[in-house]
């Protein structure tokens, strides 16, 4: 696997591994590794996000968080679903 998500899924879909370990320990180590990947994929997320607003305060020329390529209500429903 190339990725996370790749060896997650070849792990959580292995036979040979269930056999060998069984279901719970397969299971527990699956659900760490997407635990792990969607904290990554938050904390980049908010990094994207973050820089995107400050980028749009810096310069007014910017389509912004309420206008533009930054739509208003996806950039502000994503922060608020990240600040949760």
């Amino acid at each position: 696997p190339t990725s996370l998500r790749d060896a997650t899924a070849a792990l959580d879909g292995s036979k040979m591994l269930r056999a060998a370990f069984g279901d719970a320990v397969i299971d527990h180590y699956a659900r760490a590794a997407r635990w792990e990947q969607e904290a990554f994929d938050t904390a980049v997320d908010r990094d994207v996000l973050d820089a995107l607003g400050a980028l749009a305060g810096m310069l007014p020329e910017c389509p912004g968080p309420t206008t533009g390529l930054v739509s208003g209500g996806a950039w502000a429903q994503q922060k608020a679903r990240l600040d949760e």
